[in-house]
């Protein structure tokens, strides 16, 4: 007799569950292979229309065990009676997974994936049940790597970009909307804004290099922290000019007042105003143990500094938290400074002290 069949008389309890797992396998099979995934397509379509929205999926198919994948899919939200069309958002895949637990508690919620313009999302979507208050009840959608230059920006504002985004949203509640709340944040990894017509006027190639911005949402209020965007500038003061190197073109000369509107870097050798002011005013001051710094033999020595004067040198300046000062064994001159912000930190150096220096204007 066969080792299998063998198997089997040795086990009954599996020969009677055979039968029935070989009978559900094969209806599931039957399924996948004959399921009407165009006439589910089409039908996805004319929702879709009567919820004010153009929708056009190219191909449907079976993904998983319950799910189903969309190829070459266009959407295009319809625009109120007057407006400018709106721009057509395309996606070469999309996949939507039901979440069966919610099937059979009569709820609608689905996870899904995306792929287009370069780049992949995940997320999930929860829809309300109350027919008093329609709508999406939760929302949540991670993308990555993005390709800014594929999206349809220029039909949206006239703006022409590059860069990679990337988008992170988590709104756990979102109906009743003064109950919202969750986050969003998004990236911008090696952007720049390459040319566009905003309002009539024709926009200059900017690097913008890294961008961040993050939007809390608590009880239907949205709090926005303001985007940070790392720049590098360089500058040259001399007498009362500001001579300004911007990202991309030209070196600006400035009046040195002009940079008091935005941040005036001759405060930090002010001293009544700089730098050895701002060490006076110093408290509680530790030293913490001996370290290099830059070649230099240092103490490193923990503060906290009020407000003022260090605050007008350092934007944002967290007046709860210590900062770190390196001050040299020799000469006790300062060599390094950590302070803290409140959106992170900023750290300094020192050099050069009474070298000769021949300042010329840039070009």
């Amino acid at each position: 007799m066969a080792p299998d069949l063998a198997f089997l008389r040795r086990h009954p309890r599996v020969r009677r569950l055979l039968v029935p797992a070989l009978g559900v396998l094969a209806f599931g099979l039957f399924l996948v292979l004959t399921f009407p995934y165009d006439v589910l397509a089409r039908r996805i379509e004319v929702e879709a229309k009567s919820a004010g929205a153009d929708l056009t999926i190219g191909s449907m198919g079976g993904t998983g065990l319950v799910g189903v994948r969309a190829r070459d899919v266009r959407l295009r939200i319809s625009p109120s009676p007057g407006a400018e069309p709106t721009p057509e958002l395309r996606f070469e895949r999309a996949d939507v997974r039901p979440d069966l637990l919610s099937l059979i508690l009569r709820r609608t919620s689905f996870g899904f994936s995306l792929a287009g313009y370069g780049g992949t999302a995940r997320g999930h979507m929860a829809l309300s049940n109350d027919p008093r208050n329609p709508g999406v009840s939760s929302f949540r959608i991670d993308a990555r790597d993005v390709d800014v230059s594929r999206l349809p920006l220029r039909d949206w504002g006239g703006l022409a970009a590059v860069g990679k985004l990337q988008l992170n949203a988590d709104l756990p509640t979102l109906l009743p909307a003064a109950n919202a709340n969750g986050s969003l944040s998004l990236s911008l990894e090696g952007g720049a804004v390459t040319g566009g017509t905003v309002m009539g006027f024709a926009l200059p190639r900017t690097s913008l290099g890294h961008v961040e911005g993050a939007v809390a949402v608590e009880k239907g209020t949205a709090k926005v922290d303001e985007g940070r965007q790392l720049l590098e500038l360089q500058f040259t003061i001399i007498g009362q000019d500001l001579y300004l190197r911007p990202p991309t073109g030209p070196v600006q000369k400035l009046p040195l007042s002009f940079a008091g509107s935005v941040y005036d870097p001759s405060i930090i050798l002010n001293p009544d105003r700089g730098i050895a002011a701002a060490l006076a005013s110093g408290k509680d001051a530790t030293t913490q143990e001996r370290e290099q710094v830059d070649g230099v033999d240092t103490y490193r020595v923990q503060t906290t500094f009020p407000a003022q004067p260090l605050g007008t040198m350092v934007p944002g300046l967290a007046t709860d938290k210590p900062s770190d000062i390196w001050v040299a064994v020799q000469g006790s001159r300062l060599i390094k400074a950590q302070f803290p912000t409140t959106s992170g930190g900023i750290t300094a150096h020192f050099s050069d002290y009474d070298a000769p220096a021949q300042i010329t204007a840039p070009v």
